[in-house]
């Protein structure tokens, strides 16, 4: 039997942390580990989390980050390295999940230690991208550091042209984020009826459904307002929106919703554990983002057989064919988005069609099980200098 390589992925935060960078870091950790990768996770302490803990199965070990931003940035950074340190004999490969401090304290690993380096770069501008190397403190010792990366792995075209202007262009690789297509699957009418009434959801409307962070990017003011038009368009639309998520946007949005009468017409359900739950009692997706990398609730979605509305930004372009797998729209474009919805509300057949398609595509290009090998591949050919 090959001799799988050991892998220590630094993220700076993980489950029960939930976002879309620890949620593909968790379940690509879980899958690895079941093709026989030694996997270890290395992220900052919160107070109210154990030091170390075993996740699905994964060894996740917390380092202190306190203080001010830049002081707790200089704390993780050396705790980490000190971890690393005493635990080199059980890596060959870090594996980064975000191009700012996890990735310096994967560039010194590799310098002080002499291991492989992965930087996977989850998203754009703002969100995680590159860009924003060059808003950080110390940039240019970043950049620089950042310049031992073996590989840097990007999600969509868009990153790339990103990598390519901070001159990591030859080290750079495309690798979608990948979806669990066993647990995320469409369910039969039968089944579909009876998560609505087990999750108390509306039984006979059409549900639509978000999953995700309640952060600005999301641009759910926008859909809100959408929405809005939606519940008060002709012919009395029997459909309810489904909000699942946490984050700092979200008792303005609950206020929104209050001002704009539509309380009735949607539930903000906080998060969930059981996501895919939601997914498979809904019939239609809305992401209404002005920026991501590849959406993970995207992909979710999609591998649930939903009818997909949204926004055409980052990857969602090369996951999405207009009218073949799912509606695109202009992003801040209320107008756009309230019309793409209508659409699949009011033309089930054609949201039947379009839910099918996504799944085709998520079995085809994004399922978890491929997304595993190629990386298995890549660090077998770091290891191996190939």
């Amino acid at each position: 039997m090959t001799q799988q390589p050991g892998v220590c992925m630094i993220i700076s935060s993980f489950h029960p942390i939930v976002g879309g960078a620890e949620r593909q870091a968790q379940q690509l950790a879980v899958k690895l580990m079941s093709r026989g990768v030694g996997v270890c996770v290395l992220t900052r302490r919160y107070a109210e989390l154990k030091w170390y803990e075993e996740i699905d199965g994964v060894p996740v070990h917390r380092v202190p980050a306190f203080g001010p931003r830049a002081i707790a940035s200089v704390i993780y950074t050396l705790s980490a390295l000190v971890w690393l340190l005493f635990n080199h004999h059980r890596y060959q490969i870090v594996h980064c999940h975000q191009a700012l401090s996890p990735a310096t304290i994967g560039a010194l690993a590799k310098i002080l230690f002499g291991k492989k380096l992965v930087v996977k770069v989850p998203g754009r501008g703002i969100e995680g991208g590159i860009a924003q190397i060059g808003m950080m403190p110390f940039s240019a010792l970043r950049k620089k550091l950042l310049r031992q990366a073996d590989r840097f792995i990007y999600l969509s075209d868009g990153i790339s042209e990103e990598l390519a202007k901070f001159g990591f262009a030859n080290a750079a690789v495309k690798l979608p984020n990948g979806v669990d297509t066993e647990r995320f699957t469409p369910v039969s009418v039968e089944v579909k009826a009876m998560l609505r009434e087990r999750l108390r959801l509306p039984p006979t409307c059409r549900l639509v459904i978000f999953t995700g962070r309640l952060n600005s990017l999301k641009r759910l003011d926008i859909l809100l307002k959408s929405w809005a038009d939606i519940v008060r368009s002709p012919g009395a639309l029997e459909c309810h929106l489904l909000i699942l998520g946490e984050g700092e946007e979200s008792t303005s949005l609950k206020a929104q919703a209050r001002r704009l009468g539509i309380e009735e017409r949607l539930s903000f359900l906080g998060q969930k554990e059981n996501v895919v739950e939601y997914l498979q009692a809904s019939d239609v997706f809305v992401l209404s983002s002005e920026t991501e990398g590849i959406s993970n609730s995207l992909l979710e979605a999609m591998a649930c057989g939903l009818a997909i509305v949204a926004t055409d930004v980052g990857g969602s372009g090369e996951v999405l064919q207009r009218h073949q797998n799912g509606l695109l729209v202009k992003p801040r474009n209320q107008a756009q988005l309230t019309d793409g919805l209508l659409t699949v509300l009011r033309n089930q057949a054609l949201a039947e069609q379009l839910g099918k398609e996504a799944r085709k595509i998520v079995e085809a290009r994004y399922s978890l099980d491929r997304v595993t090998e190629r990386y298995i591949e890549l660090y077998n050919d770091l290891i191996s200098g190939t």
